[in-house]
């Protein structure tokens, strides 16, 4: 709605093809919006707002996010960066746009070897390390896609990893960065219970995320790393 003259601009359904209540809302510059069901859509227009472009989706595919969980809220970082989903499956999942590359120069064939072996093949066929890995003096992370970039352009498979003539120049982003067309989730931020709220504050020169829950708890999260920096206990009901 446009609120200086109350017109209704645009009307936007969440799944075509189903009519499951909405229970969460998120309005960003652009504009886009975001919407929650049992998972979320991000929507966004070519030209608003007339032209929708095919909505982005959020949280589907993620370990334990089935039909039966219900998105209670969304919370975006300051710089639009992170991007924070809390579900009644017990859990809040932080995504992240916007993601740096890192840029590595492999120099023996021991380090392309363990390089082979520490990455996994993906749904879309993308090569993705399982856990972090400290190689040729750089720390990369688990989730890190190497790219199809540098001395790895025009190559898919591990096999062709060792095969690179060296020095090796590679590229890794994280996987799941959803400026670069996927959507996997970078943190799983865990509650006992369904999730119920959420919201970002700026410290400082920080960011923290505070979720709140059916487990009776309030969660401090810092949301540079995912770590939990306090718990508000003591609540006699869920928190909402």
């Amino acid at each position: 709605f446009d609120l200086r003259t109350g017109r209704m601009l645009v009307s936007v359904r969440h799944d075509t093809g189903a009519r499951e209540a909405i229970n969460a809302v998120l309005l960003l510059p652009g504009p886009s919006l975001l919407t929650g069901t049992w998972d979320g859509k991000w929507h966004k227009w070519e030209s608003w707002p007339q032209r929708p472009l095919r909505p982005i989706e959020v949280a589907r595919g993620e370990r334990g996010v089935g039909h039966d969980n219900l998105v209670t809220g969304f919370a975006m970082s300051a710089n639009g960066h992170k991007l924070a989903v809390s579900c009644t499956a017990g859990c809040v999942l932080v995504f992240r746009g916007h993601c740096p590359t890192t840029e590595v120069e492999v120099q023996t064939v021991e380090e392309l070897s363990s390089l082979r072996e520490a990455l996994s093949i993906g749904d879309f066929g993308e090569l993705y390390l399982k856990d972090s890995l400290e190689i040729a003096g750089a720390s990369l992370e688990a989730g890190d896609e190497l790219l199809s970039q540098g001395a790895f352009a025009g190559k898919k498979s591990r096999g062709d990893i060792v095969k690179l003539a060296l020095p090796a120049q590679l590229h890794f982003r994280f996987v799941g960065c959803f400026t670069n067309g996927r959507n996997r989730s970078w943190l799983r931020l865990e509650h006992q219970e369904a999730v119920r709220c959420l919201a970002i504050s700026a410290e400082d020169s920080r960011e923290f995320l505070y979720s709140g829950s059916r487990d009776r708890t309030v969660r401090k999260w810092d949301l540079s790393n995912g770590h939990c920096v306090h718990i508000y206990a003591g609540h006699t009901s869920e928190v909402r």
